[in-house]
């Protein structure tokens, strides 16, 4: 039986509205999840001041060795940097600012490279990253090589849609989980925030943070310690300060009473025993390090069919440098890595055994960013890491293929009789560490005779 036309038209124009519907929301979705992260990264999109427009200015953009993770805001090399420059006889003022992301892979440096050029208007640009690019596999499904159907898959679980409904499902499904056996598992006050509480929360991290970025850490921790009986999520916030600060003792009290105040959130429990393998392994525990491991494997495994790209967390280089040789970590992985079939994963598991590959990605990003400093006329200077990491060598030979000025960290740091007394246990620099960062950069630019530009 053939439909009649305005029924036709109807079901066609029906179709169409849906489908205009999900377009809008998913767009809705991505900008917000963007204007999200800008808000959380506000300091990568901050606007010029009045006292910084006449200044000469440098930009210095990365990951957590950038942002200064390992020690203090203000012993991050840009800010060491900045005292070290305005210390010499100049008539303008020189402003180095701190882009670092901790986390961020080239991907994302790239991508918001050329808004914080026009924003900031840099004299300069000094970017150090590619190690997060083992594990953070932000951006690189454009580069796969698979088969349309699994492309197509790829897209479908990258869908903020696709997302939102496995987790309103999940959330429905534990809920109802909750409300039917739960009330002698349930968190102590676990619901406590409501909608006013969780401002005045957000408004205690702004002054945590602000705290921590002038440098005074004991104010940020008296903030958090006062507001912990009120908002159990500060505990996790206080393991993060303490792992920071050095004071594992203390990080390891706070972590077990996050870990009592959110046992059903699998999400913050897997990053919290993440925290507690770096604690582990700074105290060189490395037995109870395997075993935070496994229990991070554990919950993300959990939550993969929402996050799948999460997983590879497990596989960061610096990570496993822990000394956590456990068999068992390899083969949790390899079992999470095989219930995935070919979803996203045949990409993700391409790139990671495929060092071929990932490095020829991170060089792709590397001449992509010179190729706008050097349209947009910002002179550009690459750095390697201080500490060995695989990518040291795409840095060296990318920045020797162009041209472009380089400052040798690694090889710097490795003629240094005694260089563990510049990084804390995490690999990062400590403040000592980044003094000599900070001081290499400043050398270079005397080299390439930028101070008598001003």
């Amino acid at each position: 039986m053939k439909m009649k036309p305005v029924t036709c038209k109807i079901f066609f124009i029906t179709l169409l509205g849906i489908f205009i519907f999900l377009i809008a929301l998913e767009s809705s979705l991505r900008i917000g999840g963007e204007l999200y992260i800008r808000h959380r990264d506000s300091g990568l999109y901050a606007k010029i001041t009045e006292t910084e427009r006449n200044a000469f200015r440098i930009l210095c953009l990365g990951d957590s060795y950038t942002y200064g993770a390992g020690d203090t805001y203000d012993n991050s090399y840009p800010s060491q940097l900045e005292v070290m420059l305005n210390s010499i006889d100049t008539d303008r003022k020189i402003v180095v600012k701190n882009l670092g992301s901790p986390g961020g892979n080239s991907c994302r440096i790239l991508k918001i490279f050329t808004e914080n050029i026009d924003t900031h208007k840099p004299d300069i640009a000094v970017i150090m990253v590619g190690m997060n690019n083992a594990w953070n596999l932000e951006g690189m499904q454009r580069f796969n090589r698979l088969p349309l159907l699994n492309k197509l898959k790829i897209d479908i679980h990258d869908l903020r849609l696709y997302k939102l409904c496995k987790l309103l499902s999940i959330n429905f499904r534990k809920k109802i989980s909750m409300e039917s056996d739960a009330d002698d598992r349930r968190a102590p006050r676990a619901n406590l925030q409501n909608d006013v509480a969780a401002d005045k929360w957000k408004e205690l991290k702004e002054k945590v943070k602000f705290h921590r970025e002038t440098g005074r850490s004991d104010l940020a921790m008296q903030e958090l310690s006062s507001a912990l009986d009120e908002y159990p999520n500060g505990y996790g916030e206080m393991v993060v300060f303490l792992r920071e600060m050095s004071d594992y003792d203390l990080a390891l009290n706070y972590a077990k009473k996050a870990l009592q105040y959110s046992p059903q959130n699998l999400q913050n429990n897997a990053w919290l025993h993440l925290e507690l393998v770096y604690i582990y392994g700074a105290k060189k525990d490395w037995l109870l390090a395997r075993k935070e491991m496994d229990y991070a494997v554990r919950d993300i495994s959990a939550i993969q069919s929402v996050f799948p790209e999460m997983n590879n967390i497990c596989n960061n280089e610096s990570g496993l440098d822990f000394k956590v040789e456990s068999d068992k970590i390899r083969t949790l992985i390899a079992a999470i890595h095989g219930k995935n079939g070919t979803r996203i994963w045949d990409t993700l598991m391409y790139l990671e055994k495929n060092q071929e590959e990932r490095s020829r990605i991170l060089a792709s990003d590397l001449s992509a960013l010179i190729k706008i400093a050097s349209e947009r006329g910002v002179r550009l200077i690459l750095m390697t890491y201080p500490v060995h990491a695989s990518v040291n060598d795409i840095i060296l030979k990318t920045a020797a293929k162009n041209g472009i000025d380089l400052v040798d960290n690694e090889s710097i740091f490795n003629a240094k009789t005694d260089k563990d007394k510049f990084f804390a246990p995490d690999r990062h620099c400590n403040g000592r560490g980044y003094e000599v960062v900070a001081g290499n950069v400043y050398s270079r630019l005397l080299k390439m005779g930028v101070f008598s530009e001003i």
